[in-house]
């Protein structure tokens, strides 16, 4: 995800998350909540680090749209019909 993207997802400001990345500001939860949601990770997989869905959010970061696409689709395989993005298709 590119910067742009966050800030648009985010909804936070330029400024914001460039102080935010540097260091220069302390995060509020919303502000943190708000950049796990864009990010698909919860706010204790961003707080806390080291979660399993973590771990499988940075391994598929260096993965070409190929592969990405091809986890994805099990992923839909795998998640309840409830929480299936595509409608409960299996």
């Amino acid at each position: 995800m590119s910067f742009i993207e966050l800030q648009a997802e985010t909804e936070l400001g330029k400024g914001y998350l460039s102080e935010l990345e540097r260091g220069l500001v302390v995060p509020t939860v919303v502000a943190l909540n708000k950049i796990a949601i864009a990010l698909g990770l919860t706010l204790a997989d961003l707080v806390a680090g080291g979660s399993p869905r973590e771990e499988l959010f940075l391994l598929t970061r260096a993965l070409d749209k190929k592969s990405v696409l091809r986890l994805l689709d099990v992923a839909h395989r795998l998640a309840p019909p409830s929480t299936n993005a595509r409608g409960g298709e299996s």
